[in-house]
């Protein structure tokens, strides 16, 4: 009972200290935020304010087995954040020069020792929220860690990778999880407007990351994945006046065949082509097609994924200016084989990437390229009209062209260029299964059909819902067809991502009034057999009752919850519509009362209950 107690105790006081800790980070952010005169007392006030958060940021823990379990793990971050306010301070500018004056170098020289992971997080919080601190946290950091002329470079310590993630950026987990995290502070310069100029000691260190890594003793010389993201992001935080140079070197390695192939590819990725500036690059045909070769070649995988970005990034940059030849390098790139190719998963990921590539700045040589993929969806080899499929969803999905397409590397896109390339590209592609008007008939071979419902939810999944919904009288008719197709896993179509994204249309067209109302229009027709395909997706991964789909059980949890779901939504069609499905629906459900997953189930319960409602209307 004594050690109870005393544990119990522990806690208690553990918990009242984090709290003391965050309110007193809370209150010195509140006395640094005030405006001059009124807060801290003179210069040794705001000094002393500014060393207490960085002592909170590097604070470490030796007992904590998980830092991501860590109570302190928030204290930190609320430092780090505190300190960046401090830094982009408008109230008082002598806060924010003290911060760049007192906090950095302290963060910086905290950078060899112990907790030098904490103070490369701290640094580059502060450096996304002031151009000040940054620019003297990368000379200084670049001048004390790195540099191939000092005996212990920064890529022999153990703080290499988070050396990099401070200064390119956190790899995100998914390709659309970056939005969320810090900033590198490499892509923070990028981002500034001013270091398009060139000059200075950050331009300088920028460029000198950039050739170091690619020198014969550092890991960019072996293509290490870290490093390469380092010269992207150096690259990328460049001055105009050194691109063409770097262009050229890395054209230089790519066509030579030389070892540091993907690092030459990831500084053509982060290649920062400004407004007025493109003219100044030379013709880059023979690039073009050597990346596409490297892309489709059948090679490395690793090799193809760089040489795949580095085609998207220079097409999506230099296209418009003519360098690259006719159609914005599509020319140059067809005639290296990129659009025959599709039949296997990289020709899939170079296609799409230069399709988001070109779409993203709404080049008219998109149109073409889309125009070539519609033609493949009818091929008589069902890999490569799958693989047009699935290229229309690579240019349609966040991150599709590689990160050379993003803000922190120079990419743009035209404002809702999905929308427009959507309403675009659909109809298309729905002309294949609108049957003709004298028989009848759709007019496309029945063997087709499913690459091209295939392409429409590909295309469906990533565009904004408000113009999927108005495309509705097109889409609901084939629906049901289309869920089918996607999880037949006896077919090249079968795609799980492509299914999950139908079934969440599907829930749209439910729960959303405008697709409702949409949806109501043709439920005599079509409702019943949109809920029995849903009816088969959510009881796949139990036991198999009759008619289930072949091979369903690798169909995702997520696909299966939402499939439920979506069949609750859909007791809100008319009665008359419905009330004939509700026995497929109530053993759908009971069925998937035993499927592995407890969130599953719980849909299935919930299922099953407003349909056994829907029975005792009657």
């Amino acid at each position: 009972r004594w050690r109870f107690w005393s544990a119990e105790e522990g806690e208690e006081e553990e918990e009242s200290q984090d709290n003391g800790g965050i309110l007193g980070i809370a209150g010195l952010r509140t006395l640094l935020s005030f405006p001059a005169g009124t807060g801290l007392p003179g210069e040794d006030g705001a000094r002393a304010a500014l060393n207490a958060l960085v002592d909170a940021s590097l604070e470490t823990d030796a007992s904590a087995a998980d830092a991501d379990l860590d109570p302190r793990t928030d204290l930190r971050v609320r430092a780090g954040e505190a300190l960046a306010a401090a830094a982009s301070s408008k109230s008082d500018p002598a806060v924010a020069a003290a911060t760049v004056k007192t906090a950095v170098p302290r963060l910086c020289a905290a950078c060899d020792g112990d907790a030098a992971s904490l103070a490369l997080a701290a640094l580059a919080r502060v450096s996304a929220a002031s151009a000040d601190a940054r620019r003297v946290a990368v000379t200084t950091l670049w001048s004390r860690l790195g540099g191939a002329r000092r005996p212990d470079p920064v890529w022999t310590k153990p703080l290499w990778k988070d050396f990099v993630d401070a200064m390119a950026g956190p790899v995100p987990r998914t390709a659309s999880s970056g939005s969320g995290s810090v900033p590198g502070m490499l892509q923070s310069a990028a981002l500034d407007p001013a270091t398009a100029a060139g000059g200075g000691e950050e331009d300088a260190a920028a460029r000198d990351i950039a050739s170091a890594m690619r020198s014969e003793t550092v890991p960019g010389a072996g293509n290490d994945a870290d490093a390469c993201r380092l010269i992207r992001a150096a690259t990328a935080a460049l001055g105009d006046a050194h691109q063409v140079g770097v262009l050229a070197d890395a054209a230089g390695e790519i066509m030579s065949g030389g070892p540091c192939f993907r690092a030459a590819c990831a500084a053509v990725a982060g290649l920062r082509v400004s407004p007025g500036k493109s003219t100044d690059f030379p013709n880059c045909e023979d690039l073009v097609r050597r990346l596409v070769s490297r892309a489709v070649g059948g090679g490395d995988e690793d090799d193809a994924r760089s040489a795949t970005e580095a085609l998207s990034s220079l097409i999506h940059k230099l296209g418009a200016s003519g360098a690259l030849g006719p159609r914005s390098g599509l020319t140059a790139a067809a005639d290296a084989g990129l659009t025959g190719s599709l039949h296997a998963a990289a020709g899939v990921a170079a296609v799409g990437a230069t399709l988001r590539a070109l779409a993203a700045r709404a080049d008219p040589a998109a149109a073409e390229l889309a125009a070539d993929l519609v033609t493949a969806l009818s091929s008589p080899s069902r890999e490569v009209a799958a693989g047009a499929a699935r290229a229309f969803g690579v240019a349609m999905s966040p991150g599709g062209g590689g990160p050379g397409l993003t803000r922190e590397c120079h990419g743009s896109e035209k404002k809702l260029f999905r929308q427009r390339f959507f309403t675009q590209t659909v109809p298309a592609v729905m002309a294949a299964l609108k049957p003709s008007s004298r028989s009848g008939q759709a007019t496309t071979n029945p063997d087709h059909r499913p690459a091209h419902l295939s392409a429409l939810v590909h295309l469906a999944r990533h565009a904004p819902i408000s113009a999927v919904l108005q495309s509705g009288d097109s889409i609901l008719p084939v629906l049901a067809e289309a869920i089918n197709a996607l999880a037949d896993q006896s077919t090249p179509f079968a795609d799980k991502d492509a299914l999950a994204g139908s079934i969440t249309m599907t829930a749209a067209f439910l729960s959303d009034p405008r697709g409702r109302d949409t949806l109501a229009l043709h439920a005599e027709e079509h409702a019943g057999a949109i809920i029995g395909a849903l009816c088969r997706i959510g009881s796949s991964a139990a036991r198999k009752p009759p008619g289930s789909l072949a091979g369903s059980p690798t169909l995702s949890l997520v696909v299966r919850e939402t499939a439920l779901d979506a069949l609750v939504a859909a007791t809100s069609l008319p009665f008359s519509v419905v009330y004939p499905q509700r026995r497929a629906v109530e053993r759908a459900s009971v069925a998937a009362l035993d499927d592995p997953k407890r969130v599953v189930r719980f849909a299935a319960a919930r299922c099953r209950e407003a349909w056994l409602l829907l029975g005792k209307q009657t």
